[in-house]
């Protein structure tokens, strides 16, 4: 058998996510794109533990901070590219899109259905509070799924 070690924990503290529900939005939405099987939540403390590898880590910590930023009003309208790449070897990404005309969670859940039916994407989640829309999948399905995300967000 030839897992990888999930050898490392990090804890994460969430200081702006405004309710539990939001809290635990995030942290299932982490779990899913990321793909732990180690996360445990403390909602007093807003604290996310994870345990993983060290690219689990750094994909999470990423995600962590990018949808922490995006829960404090008007921050997540800068014209920043929301994007990480995996590894320099792989064509593995994932991008968060900002939704600015999302104006319900319906329309935001919509929006990723059609990209998730449409492209055959299987990792694509949403994040309610900044109108977030998560994608895991190729650079070139990103692309594809960023054409569509802008038709849709009018």
């Amino acid at each position: 058998m030839n897992e990888p070690p999930f050898n490392l924990v990090r804890v994460f503290y969430l200081p702006n996510t405004k309710t539990i529900r939001d809290f635990q939005a995030v942290a299932t939405l982490v779990r899913s794109t990321v793909d732990l099987r180690y996360l445990f939540t403390y909602n007093a403390a807003r604290a996310i533990a994870i345990r993983g590898t060290g690219d689990q880590i750094a994909l999470a910590k990423w995600l962590f901070n990018d949808l922490d930023k995006a829960s404090i009003p008007e921050s997540s309208k800068d014209s920043a590219t929301h994007e990480y790449r995996l590894s320099p070897t792989s064509d593995d990404f994932v991008r968060v899109f900002y939704l600015a005309h999302a104006t319900t969670p319906d329309h935001l859940q919509e929006t990723a259905s059609e990209v998730r039916q449409k492209l055959v994407i299987r990792r694509a989640f949403t994040y309610n509070v900044p109108n977030a829309l998560v994608i895991r999948d190729t650079a070139q399905k990103i692309a594809q799924a960023e054409k569509l995300i802008q038709q849709q967000d009018q």
